[in-house]
């Protein structure tokens, strides 16, 4: 019997086939890589734009909504607030934090939403509301209220001098202070029923960028106490930049004004938008409910003649220089910040309107018990 020589059967690849193998998933490998490093990068660039995009929507959102109330149920003349003692830097305008530059917003409105009935007692010092009713929702110490008495022949502005409860039929107050009277009126210690003062809250709040934990927030703080108090809201984060500009009150072509701006050059009747403007003064004549409107005193820097805020909000992302190629950032009004060249940087502006300015408006908006037309805001403050 004959033996057959074994087979040669092949083991393995050759160095040729080897080589090749490795240099297509090389290929694969980096097309793979590349790709993903690409997309992440993608992600991130649209991450970093779309943060400051959100954060300037819900900011925007937030200033159109609450400045459009400024001045609602309270006298113009008082509706914004241009003290500076408790400032940094004593200035409301181009106040440099660092990282920021910032404006100061400061105005009061009534709350449309609120309203209750009550007396004082002949210290003026507690408030007790009429038939054991509850204010309904818990205040902190210093909230600001206005008592108007029957017929709106006078009032009083005063602050809470303690936390109180939603449940608490009674409060203790004390005078609010400069720019409002001190004086109680009587009317509102008379008694209950249709004799009761009508309560109302008042909403002072200031607008202002801040550092919180070393991130520049545009912060709404309520009350014009120390900015630095603990009352407050953070609206939007990464501002380095918050500007405002005050459209004031311009007379028709009839009537021969002088701009309030007038000083840098002919005037265009919008306080704040350029260095050399002033901003609105309180000691400058003002308006008074009976003010003519073709009386000069409209047309004055008195912030009782604001008609209209200009906004804008400048916001950077946290990283990405490449979306930093892509920056929308302008030098907004009398703005002396910079861009930051290192972040994707976004600024917007706005115009809004304030209704409630003119003394002789209604308050807005109007609101009214059902069926009774010419009892309007009997509801709300």
């Amino acid at each position: 019997m004959t033996r057959r020589p074994p087979s040669r059967f092949r083991r393995g690849f050759t160095l040729a086939e080897i080589t090749v193998g490795i240099a297509i998933a090389s290929i694969i490998l980096l097309g793979v890589t590349g790709a993903t490093i690409l997309t992440t990068k993608a992600m991130e660039s649209e991450f970093d734009i779309r943060r400051p995009t959100d954060d300037v929507r819900i900011g925007v959102g937030y200033l159109e909504r609450v400045t459009r109330l400024a001045g609602y149920g309270v006298d113009p003349r008082v509706a914004f607030d241009f003290s500076v003692a408790v400032l940094p830097g004593t200035t409301k305008d181009n106040y440099e934090g660092g990282d920021f530059v910032t404006d100061d917003l400061a105005f009061r409105y009534r709350d449309p939403a609120f309203l209750r009935r009550g007396s004082l007692d002949e210290t003026g010092a507690t408030l007790t509301l009429d038939d054991d009713e509850t204010l309904g929702v818990a205040l902190p110490e210093g909230q600001a209220l206005i008592l108007i008495c029957p017929g709106a022949e006078d009032f009083y502005a005063a602050r809470l001098s303690a936390d109180a409860a939603a449940s608490a039929t009674s409060a203790n107050l004390v005078a609010y202070g400069s720019p409002f009277s001190a004086a109680v009126p009587g009317c509102l210690k008379e008694g209950t029923g249709a004799q009761a003062a009508y309560v109302t809250l008042l909403h002072d709040i200031r607008l202002r960028v801040m550092p919180l934990g070393g991130v520049p927030y545009l912060v709404a703080l309520y009350g014009f106490g120390d900015p630095a108090n603990t009352r407050y809201a953070p609206v939007a984060r990464n501002v380095n930049d918050f500007q405002v500009a005050y459209e004031m009150n311009r007379p028709p072509p009839t009537l021969n004004a002088d701009a309030p701006d007038k000083t840098s050059g002919n005037g265009n009747w919008i306080l704040g938008d350029d260095a050399e403007d002033p901003l609105p003064n309180p000691t400058v004549e003002a308006p008074a409910y009976d003010t003519d409107y073709a009386s000069t005193a409209r047309f004055t820097a008195h912030p009782a003649n604001i008609r209209g805020l200009r906004i804008s909000i400048s916001i950077f992302g946290d990283h990405n220089p490449e979306a930093a190629r892509r920056s929308s950032f302008f030098a907004a009004e009398n703005s002396t910040a910079a861009a930051k060249p290192d972040r994707f940087n976004l600024t917007v502006g706005t115009s809004v309107r304030l209704p409630n300015m003119a003394s002789r408006t209604f308050f807005v908006p109007p609101l009214q018990q059902p069926g009774t037309n010419d009892d309007s805001n009997r509801w709300g403050g």
